[in-house]
C-alpha cells in the first residue's frame, strides 16, 4: 500500500518526497521496486558512501550533502535520489538548519519538477524547515500488514526446516502486529531457537519488550476480570455488550468496530482497574501510554513520538 502511494506521487510528477519511516531496508526495498516499476533510475546517497547507483552498485559523488543534493542535476532523466538520513541535516530546537542546504533542495526540487526528477528524503525523523516544508510531500511509511509478517514466519519456518500449519503462520503474524519488519524477523527466529515452532506466547512477551524500548508505550497481559471492579454496572454491560463486535465473524459482516471509552476520575476510583479488565473482557492485550514521555525537547518530535505511539497501537 505505502509503495503504491509513492508510485502514485511519482507518476504524478511529485519532484519533492518525504518519507518517513524507521524501516530503511523494507522502505529501500519498496523505493526500488517502484522504480523498476516505473522505469526510473534509482541512486542512493549516504554520507559514508557517497552516491550509489543500486542497479549497478557504481559508487560516485561526494559525500557532502550540499554536493549530492547538487549533483542531481547530472543524473539522467527519470531518476530518483533517495537521500538517506537527511533529516539530521535539517535542523532541529538547538540548532537551524544549514540555509546552503535548504536552499540547495529548493532550486534542485524545482528543477527536477521539470526533468522528470525525484529527490526522496528518507529518515526516521519528521524535520522539514519552513523554507522547504511545501516543497516536500510527506508519506509516513506504515508497519507491515498480517500477510507480510506471514510471509516472513513462513520464511523463518522454512529456513530452519520446521513444516506449520497456515493457522499457526497467521497466529504468530498477529502476535507480531505493531513491530518493524526487522523486530518480527529477529522475534520469529528465537522463537523457532527456543521452541522449535513460532510460539504466539513468546512472540508476544517479546513483542513487549520490543514495544518498550522508547518508554512510550509499554504492553501487558491483564488478569484482572470485569468481576474485579465494584459497581459501574453500565461500563460492564457495555463492555460485555460489544466484545463480541470484535470476532472473525463481526468483521467479515461488517459490523462497525466499538468506539472508545473515556473514563474520567479522581486518583484512586478504579481507572486503571477498569482498563485492565476491559482488555480481559476483550481478550485483547494491554497497551498503555506514557502521555508524559511523549514531550521532547526538538521541535517536532513530541508530535513524532505520537504518531508512532498511535501506528503501533493500530
Amino acid at each position: 500500500m505505502d509503495s503504491t502511494r509513492i508510485a502514485d506521487y511519482v507518476r504524478a510528477g511529485f519532484a519533492g518526497l518525504y518519507l518517513l519511516t524507521q524501516e530503511e531496508v523494507r522502505a529501500e526495498a519498496g523505493i526500488k521496486a517502484v522504480a523498476e516499476e516505473l522505469g526510473y533510475k534509482l541512486f542512493a546517497w549516504t554520507t559514508i558512501t557517497g552516491t550509489v547507483d543500486v542497479s549497478t552498485g557504481s559508487v560516485s559523488g561526494s559525500i557532502d550533502p550540499v554536493e549530492a543534493v547538487s549533483a542531481v542535476s547530472e543524473l539522467p532523466e527519470k531518476s530518483i535520489l533517495l537521500l538517506k538520513d537527511f533529516h539530521q541535516f535539517l535542523g532541529d530546537s538547538g540548532q537551524p538548519a544549514n540555509p546552503m542546504i535548504t536552499r540547495i533542495l529548493k532550486e534542485k526540487v524545482r528543477e527536477c519538477r521539470c526533468s522528470g526528477k525525484v529527490l526522496l528524503l528518507l529518515g526516521c525523523s519528521l524535520r522539514l524547515p519552513p523554507e522547504i516544508a511545501k516543497d516536500f510531500t510527506v508519506i509516513e511509511y506504515g508497519l507491515p500488514d498480517e500477510p507480510f509478517l506471514s510471509g516472513i514466519a513462513d520464511s523463518i519456518a522454512k529456513s530452519a526446516g520446521i513444516e506449520l500449519s497456515s493457522d499457526l503462520v497467521q497466529s504468530a503474524a498477529e502476535a507480531a502486529r505493531g513491530l518493524t519488519a526487522t523486530e518480527a524477523e529477529d522475534i520469529f527466529a528465537l522463537s523457532v531457537v527456543r521452541t522449535q515452532q513460532l510460539e504466539s506466547g513468546l512472540i508476544s512477551s517479546e513483542k513487549a519488550r520490543a514495544i518498550a524500548k522508547d518508554g512510550i508505550l509499554e504492553l501487558s497481559e491483564s488478569k484482572e476480570t470485569l468481576d474485579s471492579i465494584g459497581g459501574l454496572g453500565e461500563l460492564k454491560s457495555w463492555t460485555l455488550r460489544r466484545r463480541n463486535a470484535f470476532s472473525p465473524r463481526a468483521r467479515e459482516y461488517g459490523l462497525p468496530v466499538p468506539k472508545g471509552v473515556l473514563i474520567l476520575g479522581i486518583p484512586g476510583t478504579g481507572k486503571s482497574l477498569c482498563a485492565k479488565a476491559s482488555a480481559s473482557a476483550f481478550g485483547f492485550p494491554l497497551l498503555k501510554l506514557d502521555a508524559g514521555k511523549l514531550f521532547a525537547g526538538i521541535v517536532g518530535e513530541s508530535e513524532a513520538n505520537l504518531r508512532r505511539a498511535i501506528q503501533t497501537a493500530e
